[in-house]
C-alpha cells in the first residue's frame, strides 16, 4: 500500500546538514578467532566514547564478506583523520588537528 510507506526523500533530507570528516579504517587480520572476556565471541558492531576510535568490530563474525570460521578480522575506524588527508582546514579538526603525528607523551 502506498499510502503506508515512508517519504523517503523527507528522512533523508534531515541528514543534509551533516559534513563527513576523512577516516581512517584499519583491518587486521589475526591467525585464530578473537575471543572476549566471556566465554562468546565478539560478534557484533561496538561503539566506542572515545573521540578518535568510534568503531570497531570482527568483521569475521558481523559482515558476510569477511566471514571465516577459524580466524578474526578487527576493524577500526579513526575519525578524524588529520586534515592533510582529507584537504579540509586544520583548524576544524580542534585539539584532534594532526593527532596521527602527535607523540602520546
Amino acid at each position: 500500500d502506498e499510502s503506508s510507506r515512508p517519504d523517503v526523500a523527507r528522512f533523508f533530507n534531515k541528514l543534509e546538514p551533516l559534513e563527513g570528516v576523512p577516516v581512517i579504517n584499519l583491518h587486521l587480520w589475526f591467525d585464530k578467532k578473537i575471543e572476549s572476556l566471556s566465554s562468546d565471541k565478539m560478534d557484533q558492531l561496538l561503539f566506542s566514547r572515545s573521540k578518535l576510535l568510534s568503531v570497531y568490530a570482527d568483521m569475521s563474525n558481523s559482515c558476510r564478506e569477511y566471514h571465516d570460521p577459524d580466524r578474526s578480522m578487527l576493524e577500526l575506524v579513526f575519525a578524524p583523520a588529520a586534515a592533510k588527508f582529507g584537504g579540509k582546514s586544520a583548524s576544524e579538526f580542534g585539539e584532534y588537528e594532526d593527532w596521527i603525528g602527535r607523540s602520546d607523551e
